[in-house]
């Protein structure tokens, strides 16, 4: 790996024009190439692309000076030079330089169609032709990043106080060690994912997935409450999972149910859904789970089922609720407090910031089908999945994601203004060091 990427470290302008070798300089090539020590595998050489880069040149050049260099075969033919070598691209640095602008001025979102048809009317080729497939090669070996995705961030406005909310949330936690902390959030599982990537062998077609509607594949909402671990005593730092809905029995014979069968279905949730939920089911199992606390804050978002009131005839808003609960304990139990984290800053909450995506990825990944079988939409199965990954995320893992929380939160100090949220998404070496 070190040695790809020293190959590709050279500037897009120097790979396009790249050193020409003298015959000296070939020979001279050529028994270094012989000094290298075979590749354990079988195949090939040590260090042939760190050979390569101290000359200047790729792999596939030292790949034909070998073949030409070497001896004819029995009954072999002389191959004869291609008579179109020499013949100058057709994207000459002029036209490179045009696509760079071009590139800026579309946000860098373009298709490779576009690009070939704005070299053609900029430089009026009359006499010639610009493939896209031209371009698409081109910007390969110029070193563009054709695979970069771009996703957007939450819209942090100076007016609404979201920079200064920030800051003062991160310089007040960090130092935090985190050690009495609970983090919780909600989220949505999905039984069948719309998009994912695959990797196709040759002549190999996608298996097909169907789906009634996309915009009605069957999910679930799930509420999830994380600490940090505690290796020393086998805290692993999940504190639980828990399906937002009901189960009940299924009345009908359906072709996927029997009348009996437990089934589970989801509803809206809502203030008293959550005031519920949190005061019977997370706070008795924090509690469970921190028994020499005096303490402990949980951080959830300001959404309105945590901030607003609720209906019927009680009518109280979730934050006088919450923190009724949160002192009413036994003795011996801890006191709970809640934290409501500023607007805008998923990042701030390490369930959003890194273990949802993480647990989705975890749950793709348990219901893979192999040859003909069949996908499942049964939430009851979905539930069971999910919980079964929890239960079996390494703790190793959620101790990283809070040194990234960690990260994030000195990071954010560092932007201009201060509390944004446009620092560098991941960890240097020497940031991976420094341990909280």
């Amino acid at each position: 790996m070190q040695q790809r990427a020293r190959s590709k470290s050279l500037a897009p302008s120097s790979r396009l024009r790249m050193p020409i070798l003298s015959q000296d300089d070939d020979t001279r090539l050529l028994a270094r190439y012989h000094e290298l020590r075979p590749n354990p595998r079988g195949r090939g050489k040590q260090g042939v692309a760190k050979l390569c880069a101290e000359f200047g040149k790729e792999r596939h050049y030292l790949s034909q000076l070998i073949a030409r260099t070497a001896p004819l075969k029995p009954g072999e033919k002389v191959h004869q030079d291609d008579p179109k070598k020499g013949v100058p691209t057709k994207l000459t640095p002029e036209k490179d330089d045009s696509m760079q602008e071009q590139a800026v001025e579309w946000g860098f979102n373009f298709s490779y169609q576009e690009m070939a048809d704005h070299l053609i009317e900029v430089f009026e080729a009359d006499s010639f032709s610009i493939s896209r497939q031209a371009v698409a090669d081109h910007l390969r070996k110029a070193d563009w990043n054709l695979n970069h995705t771009s996703r957007v961030s939450p819209l942090l406005q100076q007016r609404l106080g979201h920079f200064e909310q920030r800051a003062k949330f991160a310089r007040s936690n960090k130092k935090n060690k985190f050690k009495n902390w609970v983090w919780v959030d909600e989220s949505w599982f999905y039984t069948e994912a719309l998009r994912i990537l695959l990797k196709l062998p040759p002549d190999q077609f996608a298996p097909k997935r169907r789906v009634r509607h996309k915009s009605h594949v069957a999910k679930l909402m799930f509420l999830i409450a994380l600490a940090r671990p505690r290796l020393d005593d086998d805290f692993d730092g999940k504190i639980g999972v828990w399906v937002v809905g009901e189960e009940y029995l299924a009345v009908y014979n359906t072709p996927n149910q029997d009348a009996g069968d437990e089934k589970v279905r989801s509803y809206t949730l809502n203030a008293n859904r959550y005031q519920d939920l949190m005061v019977d089911e997370v706070f008795p199992a924090i509690r469970a789970a921190f028994p020499d606390e005096e303490v402990v804050y949980v951080q959830h978002d300001g959404a309105t089922p945590h901030t607003g009131k609720t209906k019927g005839k009680k009518n109280r808003p979730t934050p006088v609720v919450l923190a009724e609960a949160g002192n009413k304990r036994k003795r011996g139990e801890p006191r709970i407090e809640m934290v409501v984290q500023p607007a805008q800053s998923p990042d701030f909450n390490l369930c959003d910031l890194a273990f949802l995506r993480a647990l989705a990825c975890s749950v793709r990944k348990r219901r893979r089908l192999g040859p003909g079988e069949k996908r499942s939409f049964d939430l009851k199965e979905l539930a069971d999945d999910v919980k079964a990954e929890f239960d079996d995320y390494p703790a190793e893992k959620i101790e990283d994601m809070v040194q990234h929380l960690h990260y994030v939160l000195n990071e954010s100090l560092k932007t201009d203004p201060k509390g944004g949220n446009d620092y560098p998404r991941h960890r240097s070496a020497e940031a991976k060091k420094r341990k909280i």
